[in-house]
């Protein structure tokens, strides 16, 4: 999968033969796969950041060199939404609270939409393809998902029930956004795909914790598990087959994404700091395999790429 300003462009073929039922998609940072995830800085690689909870700050750190950003924004009870809400290629400051989403777009300036109930989750994607995230919440009661879509315009969806984790990612590689939830009473994936159709998957633990991303780098999200009681990490890749990864323990939190710009996501953790000064980022790169680590952050800090994942 190549990469041009965030965009990457495939073919999608049904293998019949002919052209007809083929297309052509084109994924960006808002599809939740790749180098989508905690960019501030537009560079096509995930920045190690976070918010603060309190003091309402943002903060990222280039891994490749250690350029650092510092902004307030946001309130009391404050959920993160991050996403590229403009279509810029970087990621935007966004938070929800009380069935309202208020965004700092890093182009377009300040913007509120008022969608769903305080109850809601957040879920934000590219849910109708045009390279800007949109707002959306995951009604666990209802299993309705709500989308105001930036050019298809306000939306309901349905998939899921109470007690699911909402699990969003482009599992087709279309370039839109799928809705998707992983059911722990049965350890299941439910996935509604924008072109492929709905499809479902046993995978993980009733425990586990959905870390989807692209680990494979073919522009399809990939199924993934986090089991914190091991620091086991269980990846179904669509391209590379079923793999696991050691990385974490049980008071991590997991904070997937593309540290190293390759265009797949790396697992990675952020370990809150118990007796130490700072807390520590592990990532495993998969450019090598390597182990990079930072001391940063505090106790109560909220990792920016754990706000793509259910939490």
């Amino acid at each position: 999968m190549g990469k041009i300003d965030f965009y990457a462009a495939g073919n999608g073929a049904n293998s019949n033969g002919n052209s007809g039922g083929d297309y052509i998609y084109t994924t960006s940072s808002s599809t939740l796969a790749g180098s989508a995830l905690s960019n501030f800085d537009g560079d096509l690689a995930s920045d190690v950041a976070f918010f603060r909870p309190g003091q309402n700050k943002w903060f990222s750190q280039n891994i490749q060199t250690n350029a650092t950003l510092n902004t307030t924004f946001g309130g009391r009870g404050d959920r993160i939404a991050p996403g590229d809400y403009d279509g810029d290629g970087k990621t935007d400051n966004a938070v929800f609270r009380g069935g309202k989403f208020r965004i700092q777009r890093s182009t377009l300036g300040y913007q509120e939409v008022t969608l769903g109930t305080a109850a809601d989750a957040p879920v934000p994607g590219d849910y109708d393809g045009d390279g800007k995230t949109d707002c959306a919440v995951f009604r666990a009661s209802t299993g309705e998902w709500l989308l105001i879509q930036s050019t298809a315009g306000a939306a309901t969806l349905t998939l899921g029930q109470t007690g699911d984790k909402p699990a969003q990612g482009d599992y087709d590689g279309d370039g839109k956004t799928d809705i998707a939830v992983f059911r722990p009473s049965n350890a299941t994936w439910y996935i509604t795909r924008s072109t492929l159709g709905s499809t479902s998957l046993v995978y993980g633990a009733s425990t586990d914790r959905p870390v989807q991303g692209d680990y494979d780098g073919d522009g399809l999200t990939d199924i993934a598990v986090f089991t914190k009681t091991t620091g086991t990490w269980g990846l179904n890749r669509s391209a590379d087959g079923n793999t696991t990864v050691t990385l974490g323990s049980v008071n991590d939190i997991p904070a997937p994404a593309d540290y190293d710009g390759d265009g797949k996501t790396d697992v990675a953790v952020y370990s809150p700091p118990i007796s130490a000064a700072a807390g520590t980022w592990r990532i495993r790169k998969s450019t090598d395999a390597t182990l990079y680590t930072l001391n940063l952050g505090l106790n109560r800090d909220v990792p920016i790429a754990s706000g793509y994942i259910a939490q």
